[in-house]
Parts: C-alpha cells; structure tokens; sequence
C-alpha cells in the first residue's frame, strides 16, 4: 500500500499537537501545584492550574504540530524527489526540520538543530537495528 502525503501531514501535525497539548498542560499543572501560593483558596488554586495548563498546552503543541507538519512536508518531499523512501530521507528530514524550526533564532542555532535533529534520527535508525537485528 502506498503512503499518502495527506495521510502523514494529519497523522504528525495532530500527534505532536496532542503530545504537546498533554505534555505541555501536565508541566504547568505540577508547577502550579509544587509553586503556588498556600494562602490561596481552593477556586483560586483551580483557576491558576486551569490558565496556566491552557496557555502552555496550547504553546507546547503548536509548537510541536508545526514540527509534525515541517517534518512531514520535507521527508514526503525528499520520498517524491528521490523516488525511495530509504534511512537517508528520514535523517535529512529531520536534520531540515530542526535547521528550520530554529531558523528564526539565526544561523547558529540553526545549525546546531539541524546537526542534533541529524544525529538523533541516526541513533534512532542504529538503535532500532540493534532492537530488531541484535548481533548474538
């Protein structure tokens, strides 16, 4: 069965917008609860965890959703382009996804990204080698 591009955007858009959702809202509540105020009401408490888990679950995964989708666009991009879907497209997309998420922060960081995304998506295609083919 072939893959569908469409099929991948919605699947990595919409996994690391919830993974970021969760994520980000169980941080801000275990900062709520370890952090807050103990002289506040219990409604006052609620209230603060409620904000603080909306606000930075919706930032965390907006910000992991636009990862999903960046990374999604290229590695169906370099699939197309090169006719294979083979180790070296998911490591070069993923290298791009970083370089490009933290492109706004300059070259620097971007680089820094791009070699991290790349060399965590190699250890990745290692490790799981090593899982499905252990050498006895």
């Amino acid at each position: 069965m072939e893959r569908d591009f469409l099929d991948d955007l919605v699947f990595f858009s919409g996994a690391g917008f919830l993974t970021g959702a969760f994520v980000g809202g169980a941080t801000a509540v275990m900062d709520c609860l370890r952090f807050g105020d103990a002289s506040d009401t219990l409604k006052l408490r609620i209230n603060q965890i409620l904000n603080m888990a909306g606000h930075r679950g919706r930032k965390a995964g907006a910000s992991l959703g636009t990862v999903g989708f960046v990374y999604a666009s290229l590695h169906n991009g370099l699939v197309c382009a090169r006719g294979r879907d083979d180790p070296a497209s998911f490591i070069a997309a993923t290298a791009g996804t970083g370089a490009i998420f933290r492109s706004a922060a300059g070259i620097r960081p971007a680089s820094v990204a791009g070699a991290s995304g790349g060399l965590i998506a190699a250890a990745i295609l290692v490790g799981r080698e090593f899982l499905i083919n252990p050498k006895s």
